[in-house]
């Protein structure tokens, strides 16, 4: 996160002439984690099975359950969830082995529960969300595995159903680093069949599960139990799906499997970039596909086999990362993988605008304190090499016509959409990490960041005789490696000859671990008046700051030399 100062300067832009916001980032929680040892940069090229692993997910063996593309921005992203309550008044933390739940009073500073959960081999693909009333609060794993807990997080009960393949018995996870086609694109809680379904049988609100093979299950639940009520299967694999619940739809975003995504004949339509709309409905079969004749036709025709792409003339796909739908349930917002934004109505789903990702204000700024630290150089490097360093990854409605965007960069901006500006001022504001965001709420929203220090180690206890064996050093880089099939064959027959042979012939180069320490924050960006900030400076003893508020909107500075005199030693000197 950037100094607080970049706080003042946006302020100090904000006038009746401009739609800038005053904002301020409050902290409200910070996790420290113990020192991990990373050994050989991160990954255990001496490990036979993993090279071999390797080797034969890259021969294109094992089909992804994603494309490439989006499951390269989702391992990017925070493996931490976080989960607001619609109230604002619950917030849940779901950390790498454990969930904690917090409650509102005092500044989130209240514990209502913590307890511990599995490690995930794919973090990102976890979900955690509540009820509307907040009753229950529903844990899905990468694997598919769905567990409902009460109001402070303690466990209620696993929802094992034949259509989830991980509350079968004797079910057992495989070896991965990625989602598997039972992980969740999406899972929501809706109310909008409940009343009519289950009326005065004390069910408190219905689970919609959407797998990433286009799998469709709900569920109705309550703290006694659950039950299921609707099955649907797509036809075809998903990235991404929202549901809205005022209009009644679950849209979702097809891949490339999706018989109808760049389909020549459908440019210009939702279809065409892979939405499909579902409405749910109280009958069987319970979701209805909203789609005219013609793509109806598409599905249900042989025609829709498409040519390959070498004698196709419809362009390449852009699927889609992620998507959410407005508070009033009229527009949807979507990430493409290329970094495009794109809005579209509902429930009608016309696009209302879309903006390429060097046509997004400020998309290619860096953070400052990246720049400016000596000691970052390679950190610093390794982000300008990232092709994706300024996609973005994360997207919450902050009014009907303005979009909060975070990116890989950390960057996080408030775009005016109609007219494309970052009404946070001339820069955006910087999280450490790649922050990920909650839904907006009347004031702002919350934040999670990740600040990552990686320390070089010695060797050998003699080499650090008298220092820090965890040295604030440069890590080695591997540019002496090769790249690519030549390069990763030969350290893959390496590493199964030495797990052979035990040959130290064969043995892979000793290089120095690292030392990683990672802190996790939860912050809040709060629209604020002047007033407010002004007196929140004050509190936190930053003078300088309320000073140059004071002078700018015409504020009483004596509350500043008030309050600096009543925190003094009232000496001879202070009044000097």
């Amino acid at each position: 996160m950037t100094d607080s100062e970049s706080d003042i300067e946006v302020s100090l832009e904000d006038s009746g002439e401009t739609k800038n916001i005053l904002y301020d980032i409050v902290t409200y929680k910070e996790w420290e984690q113990d020192p991990e040892l990373q050994r050989n940069g991160g990954s255990d090229r001496s490990d036979p099975a993993s090279a071999v692993s390797k080797l034969w997910r890259s021969s294109g063996q094992m089909t992804p359950a994603v494309p490439a593309s989006v499951e390269r921005l989702r391992q990017a992203g925070l493996a931490w969830q976080l989960a607001v309550s619609p109230d604002a008044g619950l917030m849940a933390v779901l950390g790498d082995t454990c969930l904690e739940v917090w409650s509102s009073k005092d500044n989130y500073t209240q514990l209502l529960g913590r307890r511990p959960v599995e490690r995930d081999p794919a973090p990102q693909w976890r979900h955690v969300l509540w009820t509307r009333d907040c009753q229950l609060l529903a844990l899905a794993s990468s694997s598919g595995h769905v567990e409902v807990c009460d109001t402070v997080g303690g466990h209620v009960y696993h929802v094992i159903s034949p259509r989830i393949a991980a509350s079968q018995p004797g079910w057992v996870d495989s070896a991965r680093s990625g989602p598997l086609r039972t992980s969740y694109a999406g899972v929501f809680f809706t109310e909008v069949r409940v009343r009519d379904v289950t009326r005065d049988t004390g069910w408190v609100s219905e689970m919609v599960v959407c797998e990433v093979s286009g799998a469709i299950t709900s569920f109705l639940v309550s703290l006694s139990g659950y039950q299921e009520l609707s099955r649907y299967d797509l036809g075809w694999s998903v990235t991404s799906a929202a549901l809205c619940s005022t209009l009644g739809l679950l849209i979702t975003s097809g891949s490339d499997s999706c018989p109808l995504t760049c389909h020549r004949s459908l440019v210009g339509k939702a279809s065409h970039a892979g939405l499909v709309t579902l409405r749910l409905v109280s009958q069987e079969p319970h979701y209805v596909v909203l789609l005219d004749e013609f793509e109806q036709s598409l599905l249900t025709s042989s025609s829709w086999l498409r040519l390959p792409s070498l004698i196709s003339s419809s362009p390449a796909s852009d699927p889609i990362l992620t998507m959410t739908v407005s508070d009033c349930g009229g527009k949807l917002a979507a990430v493409h993988v290329s970094g495009t934004l794109t809005v579209w109505r509902l429930p009608s789903l016309l696009l209302e605008s879309s903006s390429r990702l060097e046509e997004q204000p400020q998309f290619d700024e860096v953070n400052p304190a990246l720049l400016q630290h000596s000691s970052k150089r390679k950190a610093k490097a390794e982000f300008l090499a990232n092709p994706l360093r300024y996609n973005p990854v994360g997207v919450a409605w902050w009014s009907k016509d303005n979009l909060v965007v975070a990116r890989i960069s950390g960057a996080v901006t408030v775009l005016q959409m109609t007219e494309l500006d970052n009404l946070l001022g001339d820069n955006p504001e910087f999280l450490e990490g790649v922050p990920r965001i909650s839904q907006c709420f009347q004031k702002g929203f919350f934040a999670l960041e990740c600040e990552l220090v990686v320390r070089g180690r010695r060797v050998s206890a003699k080499e650090s005789a008298g220092e820090d064996p965890d040295e604030d050093i440069e890590a080695e880089t591997d540019e002496e490696e090769e790249d690519g099939w030549l390069g990763l064959g030969k350290r893959s027959a390496a590493a199964l000859a030495y797990f052979i042979t035990d040959s130290e012939r064969f043995a892979p180069p000793k290089k120095k671990s690292k030392v990683v320490r990672r802190t996790y924050r939860l912050l809040a960006l709060v629209s604020t008046s002047p007033e407010e900030l002004y007196n929140r400076k004050i509190l936190l003893e930053e003078y300088g700051e309320a000073i140059m508020l004071a002078q700018h909107y015409g504020l009483d500075t004596d509350n500043v030399y008030r309050r600096q005199w009543q925190q003094s030693n009232k000496s001879g000197a202070a009044i000097q």
